[in-house]
């Protein structure tokens, strides 16, 4: 093992210890997932609102085409 590995490895303590590794493998597992799910929600949300702005610019021009007509 290299000094700066060991001095490493000394500064983290119970850091490495298995216990505490598995535990930020698990918490990171669970950011992940929440993200994941977040970002679906999100990406769904963002398609209704664009279909809200759409509808409503495409109303928006139907009523300006209907004062110019009528």
């Amino acid at each position: 093992m290299s000094p700066i590995l060991g001095i490493v490895l000394q500064a983290a303590g119970p850091f490495t210890s298995p216990p505490v590794l598995v535990g930020t493998l698990v918490l990171l597992l669970a950011i992940v997932l929440v993200g994941r799910f977040l970002m679906g929600v999100a990406w769904k949300v963002l398609l209704a609102a664009l279909a809200v702005v759409v509808a409503l610019w495409a109303l928006g021009a139907l009523g300006t085409v209907l004062d110019v007509i009528g």
